[in-house]
């Protein structure tokens, strides 16, 4: 009498044919949240760079002053991009600091000098380490992938001074701008991200 054997899969074969599994998963679902960070980031560029332009054509048209109503700005702003700038480069909705419905919290764009608008509390020191260098890297969920114009509207300038060297999380350094800054605030509301403004 012949016994015929029954083919299969042992359990080792099986246990390596999952793992190949995961880790092939795992490499492309890394390789696509890369992707999507590297896209939000050139969105997040573009945004920046329209603010900036949308604020030298301001300054052009007005003997070189610097716009001071945050409302003249976000309504430019609303029309100059009417398709985004309520949204996130990064994906979703930017943050309720900077949506519509409050006159005072800004329509796509807020003014970091103003600290009643921007509720700022806590901002000082970074909640976790009591650092005031790491404030600004904090997650700030209410102002995720919101766009800041840094002018100070009581003395006409940027509220640090004529010129001056801001930090950058987006190349880790810094960058020295005039008379104003723009920025972006990251997928967790950090910020600056991307910082330009006039030339020093």
């Amino acid at each position: 009498m012949i016994r015929k054997t029954r083919a299969g899969f042992t359990l080792i074969e099986v246990t390596l044919a999952i793992v190949i599994g995961v880790i092939i998963i795992a490499g492309a679902v890394l390789v696509y949240n890369q992707a999507k960070a590297s896209a939000g980031n050139s969105r997040a560029q573009s945004k920046v760079s329209a603010l900036q332009q949308l604020i030298e054509e301001s300054a052009s048209a007005n003997a070189g002053q610097y716009p001071s109503r945050l409302d003249d700005i976000n309504v430019w702003w609303k029309k100059k991009r009417p398709d985004d700038w309520n949204k996130s480069p990064w994906g979703g909705v930017i943050g309720t600091d900077f949506k519509p419905g409050d006159a005072d919290l800004g329509n796509g764009v807020a003014n970091r000098t103003e600290t009643d608008k921007f509720q700022f509390t806590g901002f000082a020191t970074h909640p976790a380490s009591g650092s005031a260098a790491d404030a600004q890297k904090a997650p700030h969920p209410t102002m995720v992938g919101g766009m800041v114009y840094d002018y100070d509207q009581e003395n006409k300038t940027w509220s640090y001074g004529t010129a001056f060297s801001a930090g950058d999380l987006s190349t880790h350094g810094r960058k020295t701008v005039k008379g104003y800054a723009v920025y972006i605030c990251d997928q967790t509301g950090a910020f600056p991200y991307f910082v330009s403004g006039g030339k020093p």
